[in-house]
């Protein structure tokens, strides 16, 4: 079987770990474990929460042909738990899923 996502690839801060994610990225990163050939349309940043995404993706894997490296901050979603257990969260504005675009990679 072969597998082409298009979305982010963020992380998840929780308690101030990380946590790579993004549920298209979980899809195909769990596709993969169970043997397909799997890609990867998305942008992460120079920076180094991307260069640990990538090296993560490649540890894994996936095809990184359709990864783009953009000059703006790898998307971190920051998660706090409030006194009721709800799960409160907030990502910075234009972040790299902000500059996913298909037509970098098919001109």
């Amino acid at each position: 079987m072969k597998a082409l996502g298009f979305g982010a690839v963020l992380w998840d801060e929780i308690d101030g770990r990380l946590n790579i994610g993004g549920a298209v990225f979980n899809f195909i990163a769990h596709l993969k474990s169970l043997g397909a050939e799997c890609h990867f349309i998305t942008a992460i940043g120079n920076d180094k929460p991307g260069d640990k995404a990538f090296d993560i993706m490649r540890s894994k894997k996936i095809h990184t042909g359709f990864i783009k490296r953009v000059n703006v901050p790898t998307c971190i979603v920051r998660v706090a738990v409030d006194e009721n257990g709800a799960p409160p969260y907030s990502i910075d504005d234009f972040t790299s899923w902000d500059t996913i675009r298909v037509h970098l990679f098919f001109r």
